[in-house]
């Protein structure tokens, strides 16, 4: 038959992926109309401002109406080359003739800026580029003509005239001539002439004077030709495309700015509204704490009063009908008080605030008080109850006994009720993963669970099927409790079953191994002498509470006292002296924390009494199980809780814990 096995581990089985992470994400971003149309009118400004830049970023600047024309020529640096310049019509007519008697003849014409020109027609680094028309007849063809933009640079103090070179070659047909401030350089002689350092070689075209063209740069001389220029202008971009990339980046930078403020504003309106659902979640969790509490409070206090008598009853010599009677008021007691402690377990857990105690233990002797509990249940069903501990686990082991006892409790209790014949086992032995990790195993040859039913075991009330529930009983929060505390010892429960076969539970903790004896008394269940004439106190604002407690001592051999409240509890302490005290907490005029304190303050006091009641053993007798009642009891300074409704062995385990070895009288 098919074996269905589940692993409770909420890792594997949380359901979380990040599909369900990213709408969390994306519900975070700002999401409005008007904030997609600044996106979209974003981007469209971008790709008009792209199309501007391709298309439609030209400036062109005529030059002609701002230049005069005059000739050049190396005579006025003692050459003999000749030049004449002449406008006709809209062209500007350069002849020229070179001659010996300069180491490099030159000769051509240039184009002045006139006066009247705007001076931001001087500043050619506006521009990218100058376009003329040219065309040219010379002796040897069509060689290479120079262009030199002259323009003023401060240089060493001395205002310089600067030859910005760069070359064309115009061909005997007019033709148009762009040239690009990029193919610029500063003559090699006039960087020599003026010992000009690299870094000073740049081209600056901040203030240009005039524009020369003269014969090309050949060795030959008399040469001789003619050189025509028209439409002279400059041209650039109307805005310069760094500074729309600048202006475009500027806008881009804003709207991911206010993006960020939306984002912002939008998780910190999610962070508040978070912290208001957080907030009105722990209000609304610590008002079910309190409900709980005082509900647990109010059940426990009757419920009390009602299971001690019984217990006192059944010891008394009773017929077969009122025997079977008190039989069944212990039952029905016992199991709405195991009723009530699984809901309020179930709530610590839920809540996260399940304190977990790091004591060393007997592993045999809490597993052998487990077997104990449950071997009438095994008898009465003929079951076979098996525990086996392996002999190489150590004795005392680091944990919490209670919450262990609770977990195997719990699963024994599961594994007798839904099996009718057979054998329930109990396997403890070492984890394969080794360390200090042992291996819990509760088997049984009962009624299975099928592979659709068994993931539903962990949901708290809930059981394998509806039915379960009318045919065996219980609240469907055991198997949930004891999944909350293995997790919170750091393991995990699997389950492996096979219908009308058996199932079976296993968990791994962590116990290491411990040399320290367990404190007295930490087996409820282990034989314990009565304190036979040991006086006791108790403390109780309830006439149904100090009655049961009275009997009930007086039943295990004490000799009570009781008192109403604290004040009454103040006065007798300070007469009389007493083995133990237990003291209820909610109490008129002072509550049983108020009193400790008080009692605990008596250490340096002259009378010997208060000094003797100063050091005796008090206990918290409470139906609060509330969460910190335990510590806030401590903290008062008493030295333990003992939670009502409570067995003679809870109480016998108390007196045996405090009571025993103190001397009857102050010294």
């Amino acid at each position: 038959m098919r074996q269905s096995v589940v692993s409770n581990d909420p890792i594997k089985n949380s359901g979380t992926s990040d599909s369900v992470a990213r709408p969390a994400f994306s519900a975070a971003l700002p999401h409005s109309p008007w904030n997609a149309a600044s996106l979209v009118a974003l981007v469209l400004a971008t790709i008009l401002a792209g199309l501007f830049v391709r298309f439609f970023n030209v400036r062109r600047v005529e030059l002609s109406p701002y230049l005069t024309i005059f000739n050049v020529s190396d005579s006025v640096d003692g050459g003999h080359s000749l030049a004449y310049a002449q406008l006709r019509g809209k062209a500007y007519r350069f002849s020229y003739a070179l001659q010996p008697g300069f180491a490099f003849p030159y000769a051509g014409g240039g184009l002045r800026l006139t006066n009247f020109a705007p001076n931001h027609l001087r500043d050619f680094s506006s521009f990218e580029r100058i376009r003329f028309r040219a065309r040219q007849e010379h002796s040897k063809g069509a060689p290479p003509v120079r262009l030199f933009i002259q323009s003023t640079r401060l240089h060493h103090d001395t205002l310089l005239l600067a030859p910005n070179e760069i070359q064309f070659r115009p061909t005997a047909n007019w033709s148009e001539q762009t040239l690009d401030w990029n193919l610029l350089r500063l003559p090699s002689w006039f960087i020599a002439a003026n010992s000009m350092e690299p870094a000073e070689q740049n081209v600056r075209l901040e203030n240009v004077r005039e524009l020369h063209f003269v014969s090309p740069d050949i060795p030959s001389l008399s040469d001789t030709g003619v050189l025509e220029i028209s439409d002279v202008s400059l041209e650039g971009p109307r805005i310069a495309p760094l500074k729309l990339l600048f202006a475009l980046q500027g806008g881009w930078i804003a709207w991911g700015i206010f993006q960020l403020v939306l984002v912002f504003r939008a998780w910190r309106s999610r962070a508040m509204s978070a912290s208001s659902r957080a907030r009105n979640a722990e209000d609304a969790s610590l008002a079910k704490s309190e409900f709980l509490a005082t509900m647990s409070h109010e059940i426990r206090t009757p419920l009390n009063g009602v299971l001690v008598p019984a217990q006192l009853l059944q010891q008394s010599e009773l017929d077969a009908e009122q025997a079977d009677l008190v039989e069944t008021i212990l039952e029905s007691g016992n199991h709405l008080a195991a009723v009530l402690q699984d809901i309020l377990d179930h709530s610590k857990i839920e809540s996260g605030k399940i304190e977990l105690e790091r004591l060393p233990m007997d592993l045999r002797r809490t597993l052998g008080s487990v077997r104990r509990v449950f071997e009438p249940r095994s008898r009465e069903k003929k079951l076979k109850l098996d525990f086996w501990v392996d002999p190489a686990l150590p004795s005392i082991v680091v944990g919490d006994a209670l919450r262990l006892r609770q977990i195997v409790m719990n699963l024994v209790s599961n594994a007798i009720k839904f099996t009718e014949r057979g054998e329930i086992q109990v396997q403890v032995f070492a984890s394969n993963l080794g360390g200090n990790r042992i291996r819990f195993e509760v088997s049984d040859t009962g009624i299975g669970i099928d592979a659709a039913s068994i993931n539903r075991l962990f949901r708290r009330f809930s059981q394998a099927e509806s039915s379960t529930t009318r045919r065996f009983g219980g609240t469907g929060l055991g198997l949930s409790i004891a999944q909350g505390l293995v997790e919170s010892m750091g393991g995990r429960i699997e389950v492996a079953s096979t219908p009308n076969v058996g199932t079976k539970f296993r968990f791994e903790i962590e116990l290491p191994p411990s040399q320290t004896a367990p404190r007295p008394g930490e087996s409820t269940l282990e034989a314990m002498p009565l304190p036979v004439g040991a006086r006791v106190l108790v403390v109780d604002d309830d006439r149904t509470n100090r009655k049961v407690a009275f009997s009930m001592l007086e039943k295990i051999g004490c000799v009570p006292s009781v008192a109403e409240n604290g004040v009454e509890a103040l006065d007798l302490l300070e007469q009389e002296a007493f083995r133990l005290v237990l003291m209820d907490l909610h109490m008129p005029r002072m509550d049983g924390c108020a009193v400790v304190r008080r009692v605990r303050g008596w250490h340096d006091a002259a009378d010997p009494r208060k000094r003797f009641s100063s050091r005796t053993p008090i206990v918290a007798l409470t139906a609060d199980a509330a969460e910190g009642v335990r510590a806030m009891c401590l903290e008062a300074g008493m030295n333990d809780i003992l939670t009502k409704p409570f067995r003679r062995e809870d109480l016998l385990r108390m007196i045996d814990l405090w009571a025993q070895g103190i001397a009857p009288e102050p010294l």
